[in-house]
């Protein structure tokens, strides 16, 4: 109760965000030639985007408590600004966004910021083709467009890897039934109960799910723990 009662507070301070944080001028910054800047008040997938001052944001997080043994998930995460805090104060962070530009200039800014995708200690991803899980890494910010494929090849994804991945074999070693998307969710469910066995990841605590499918043009992550 205590945990939903500060993701509640959290929810409401980022409402309140919208409706009392200044906008930012309308005069842009000069941006470097090529680079994507942001404008206050354009237009999202729901509802327009503004910023959210660092004061405000550092005034939400505190108001929800949060700390390091805390998860924080940002739904339209925009530049990545309250995700981005909240790793600096030593929480595992996730944020959610739709702009692929936003979704590029987020992770430079959590680049600039020293944070990144180092908190999942084990993924799975449906590969229902070969291309698909180095694609999914790129995608995902694991590694850099280019070094997904690179990723697998040095062994960081078997076990004992810098990132165990797909551990149960994957549609392409254990199973592919035609409706795959359930198998990977309780490979993650059974690695964070330590009921795998020979395979058992050690000290798993958080889990990523990720799966593509319509013809590669829509994707479904889940985030899985095993704490509260």
């Amino acid at each position: 109760m205590r945990a939903l009662g500060r993701l509640l507070v959290l929810f409401a301070a980022l409402v309140l965000a919208g409706c009392v944080d200044k906008p930012a001028s309308k005069a842009a910054p000069a941006a470097t030639p090529g680079a994507y800047e942001p404008t206050s008040g354009q237009a999202g997938k729901d509802v327009i985007w503004v910023p959210t001052s660092q004061a405000l944001v550092d005034r939400m997080l505190a108001m929800a408590q949060v700390t390091e043994k805390d998860f924080v998930m940002d739904l339209g995460s925009g530049d990545g600004r309250l995700v981005i805090t909240a790793a600096q104060r030593g929480a595992r962070a996730l944020g959610i966004e739709y702009n692929p530009d936003m979704v590029e200039l987020s992770k430079k800014n959590a680049e600039r910021a020293g944070v990144g995708p180092g908190d999942f200690d084990h993924l799975m991803l449906y590969d229902a083709f070969t291309s698909g899980p180095p694609i999914m890494l790129e995608s995902l910010g694991v590694c850099r467009p280019g070094e997904g494929v690179h990723f697998f090849a040095v062994g960081r994804s078997t076990p004992g890897g810098k990132l165990p991945i797909n551990t149960s074999g994957g549609g392409l070693s254990y199973t592919h039934s035609g409706m795959y998307g359930i198998f990977p969710i309780i490979e993650s469910v059974r690695q964070l109960r330590g009921e795998c066995g020979p395979r058992q990841v050690p000290s798993v605590r958080l889990s990523l799910v990720n799966g593509m499918g319509g013809m590669l043009s829509a994707a479904g992550t889940l985030v899985l723990s095993n704490e509260t």
